[in-house]
């Protein structure tokens, strides 16, 4: 049996619309060592009262202030599609802070922010369009699709959360000494492996890319080999310092969500 951190945070930044409870399925695949922090931007699950959030680095800074005092020890990013993006722009927070930076960043669903750009302008699309794109991107579930009070009680959600990363303005930063894992479904309509691939230019450390069978919400049907090698990475890190592991860093180009 593999020897893992004797403790160590997880924080879990969710894709657009998603809340504390986006990663739940995970919690029983986690070795014990690994706690899951669940990140939650404003104006949904339990901060449903207040304002949502039109800003990718309004929501980072929302983060980062509420979740400073964490940062510290062991600890490790993990997000999905707009979380992804969250949790590299906490990072620069941190960074810049001077606080202890994450051993690892787990970049799921995504692209390099710095080479986005999009084509179409979901949040502004009528409401028949706009929950026709979720649905081929396989983030609307039956269940909700069919209910009107579901659907209404999420579309301001989901429109902020698109609207602020289709109007995100990318600030290039040096590159991070913290290796980073790119994860994609092999059905991505909007990522492409070369875009996860990307990511490497944000770091010093080595990004390896790796491809699971399914769509962009690829995530929730490989929730324990996920766990998994988010376990084997941070491990890796503990023991040997360097990038020797962590491989794949490709060409950059434009994209779009």
């Amino acid at each position: 049996m593999k020897s893992y951190p004797e403790k160590m945070n997880l924080f879990m930044f969710p894709y657009a619309g998603g809340n504390k409870y986006a990663f739940n399925s995970y919690t029983a695949h986690m070795p014990q060592g690994i706690r899951m922090v669940a990140v939650e931007p404003p104006g949904r699950g339990a901060r449903v009262r207040e304002p949502l959030l039109t800003s990718l680095d309004e929501m980072a800074s929302d983060i980062f202030e509420k979740n400073k005092a964490a940062f510290s020890g062991d600890y490790a990013f993990f997000g999905h599609s707009m979380g992804s993006w969250l949790a590299y722009l906490v990072t620069q927070l941190i960074r810049k802070e001077g606080l202890p930076q994450p051993m690892h960043l787990f970049f799921s669903g995504s692209g390099n922010p710095a080479y986005y750009r999009p084509k179409v302008i979901n949040h502004q699309l009528g409401r028949e369009a706009f929950f026709k794109h979720l649905t081929d991107l396989g983030g609307l579930s039956e269940a909700i699709a069919g209910n009107d009070a579901m659907l209404n009680f999420f579309e301001p959600i989901l429109r902020a959360d698109f609207q602020a990363v289709e109007t995100y303005k990318h600030t290039p930063y040096p590159p991070l000494a913290i290796p980073i894992t790119s994860m994609i479904g092999s059905h991505e309509k909007n990522v492409t492996y070369e875009m996860a691939t990307a990511w490497g230019h944000e770091t010093n450390e080595g990004c390896e890319v790796l491809v699971f069978e399914g769509n962009h919400f690829f995530i929730n049907k490989h929730n324990a080999e996920i766990a998994s090698i988010i376990a084997d990475r941070v491990q890796c890190r503990k023991t040997s310092q360097g990038a020797g592991n962590f491989v794949s860093q490709g060409s950059a180009m434009p994209y779009n969500i």
